[in-house]
């Protein structure tokens, strides 16, 4: 059996180191040209961003001032238009105290003249008032002396006859009868007429025309003699009537109402006037 040589390949001919180095050698300078181009487009397009950039901040740098410049203005304007309004305030406040201050003077001044001139007539008002009242006491005082008289000559003389005639039996009379405190004298209440027996007190108010009111302070002044009748040992009863020259019918039955005999004039005389089945109040 026969060995196989192994065969050698023979170097290509057309292919050689000078040929290889060159072909590097142009391929760096492809590149480093393509490198070089690159860097100076990196530097155009650098130095471009550079100019944008600085033609920005020149033109934000610009609107900003012109910002600053409007605002400045636009608060100059302000500050005027504060400044004159407040001058136009302060102008019309002064015009609005100066008027007031006036108005207050002139109504001082108006004031003043009236009150001399409602002094002057209240002056003349109290004379006149003084007059009437000292003119009035002298008639209040003739009055009293009237009502007096009704008591002493329309009332007294007949009265007791007149509840006599209704079974009383009244044995005294006394006109004026004023009931005094034990200890200091002071009057405690003062009757017209009084008429009274072993059982019972008649109390009689005389008014020339008798109200309500008369009614209602006669009550007050029952409760008082009942006091002093306890005070001094006094069982009996005490009664009232009301008596009058002129009486209102309202009146009349607030008086029966509160208990009271209403005592009338009838001509020279007088008339009691009681309902049918009316019981007087006993205190």
């Amino acid at each position: 059996m026969m060995e196989t040589q192994p065969q050698t390949r023979e170097p290509q001919m057309g292919l050689t180191f000078e040929k290889v180095w060159a072909a590097l050698m142009e391929s760096r300078e492809i590149a480093e040209k393509e490198m070089r181009e690159s860097r100076e487009k990196s530097e155009r397009e650098m130095q471009e961003l550079r100019e944008s950039l600085r033609e920005s901040r020149e033109r934000s740098e610009r609107e900003l001032l012109e910002l600053r410049e409007s605002l400045l203005e636009s608060r100059e304007r302000s500050e005027e238009k504060y400044e004159r309004e407040m001058r136009e305030s302060r102008e019309k406040s002064e015009t609005g105290l100066r008027e007031l201050r006036e108005s207050r003077e002139r109504a001082e001044r108006e004031l003043l003249e009236s009150r001399k001139i409602a002094e002057e007539k209240a002056e003349k008002e109290m004379q006149k008032l003084q007059e009437t009242m000292r003119e009035t006491s002298r008639i209040v005082g003739g009055l009293g002396n009237k009502f007096g008289e009704l008591a002493d000559h329309l009332v007294a003389p007949n009265i007791a006859e007149k509840f006599n005639a209704l079974g009383y039996n009244f044995t005294y009379v006394t006109n004026r009868t004023k009931f005094r405190d034990n200890e200091n004298k002071k009057i405690m209440a003062e009757v017209d007429v009084l008429l009274n027996n072993r059982d019972f007190v008649m109390a009689v108010e005389v008014k020339a025309q008798p109200t309500e009111e008369h009614v209602r302070d006669h009550i007050q002044r029952m409760e008082i003699l009942r006091r002093y009748a306890d005070a001094h040992e006094d069982g009996r009863k005490y009664i009232g009537a009301i008596a009058g020259a002129i009486m209102n019918e309202q009146v009349k039955r607030y008086a029966v109402k509160s208990g009271f005999y209403v005592i009338e004039q009838s001509g020279d005389t007088v008339k009691i006037d009681a309902p049918e089945g009316f019981k007087p109040k006993e205190w």
